[in-house]
């Protein structure tokens, strides 16, 4: 299992992930705010394993739309 936290901005949200079991970096990646930015984030973290779970940095005026 993996966890994948994202810290959101206003123009980007950059997100690294995790092992959980012991705390191993496994990627890191930054996209823009937007749909397509969304997307790209999602379909990086299905890539890395299909065992994840998301922590989100609570800034609702930027991070609503994840």
């Amino acid at each position: 299992m993996i966890v994948i936290g994202i810290d959101p901005h206003m123009k980007t949200h950059t997100a690294v992930a995790l092992d959980a079991a012991t705390g191993r970096s496994i990627g890191e990646k930054t996209v823009s705010c937007t749909e397509t930015g969304h997307e790209e984030l999602l379909c990086w973290a299905r890539r890395l394993d299909p065992d994840r779970a998301f922590a989100i940095e609570d800034c609702r005026h930027v991070s609503g739309r994840l």
